[in-house]
Parts: structure tokens; sequence; C-alpha cells
């Protein structure tokens, strides 16, 4: 059975990740919007799409390295209780 700062940890640490995905899906509609802006504008829309060609998979990428390590975290550990060791 799990302790209750067990529990407050992995819900926070659950919060992390659920943000971190958050984050990137926002930031990836505000680009998205932009560019579609910049060319609505006739403005630098060629600029507009190399930015965002860079920006986009740096969230993205930090998203998934943030989950994967978060998951592979939990699924290697062990159980900590008193009567496991």
């Amino acid at each position: 059975m799990k302790r209750g700062s067990d529990l407050v940890v992995a819900f926070l640490q659950y919060c992390t990740v659920a943000v971190m995905w958050v984050f990137a899906a926002a930031i990836t509609l505000w680009v998205l919007r932009l560019a579609r802006v910049a060319y609505s504008l006739k403005d630098s829309f060629t600029s507009s799409v190399a930015i965002t060609l860079v920006a986009l998979p740096v969230f993205w990428a930090l998203a998934a390295i943030l989950t994967y390590t978060f998951f592979g975290l939990r699924r290697g550990r062990r159980d900590r209780s008193p009567s496991a060791e």
C-alpha cells in the first residue's frame, strides 16, 4: 500500500507530464496561428515556416523525452514498502 507522500509525488509527476504536453500543444497552435496570420497579411511567410519547422520539433521532443523518462523510471521501480526489504 502506498503512503500519502508517495501518492502526492506520483500526482505531481503526472501533473508535470500533462502540463508539458499541454504546453507543447499550445505552442504548436500559437505558432500555426502566427504562420496563418503572416500568410494572410502577405508578410514573410517563408521565415514563419522556417521558424515553425525548427521550434515545434524541439517542444515535442522535450515533451516526449519527459514522458519517456517518467514512465521508464516508474516501470523499473520496485515497491519501497518495509515488508519488501
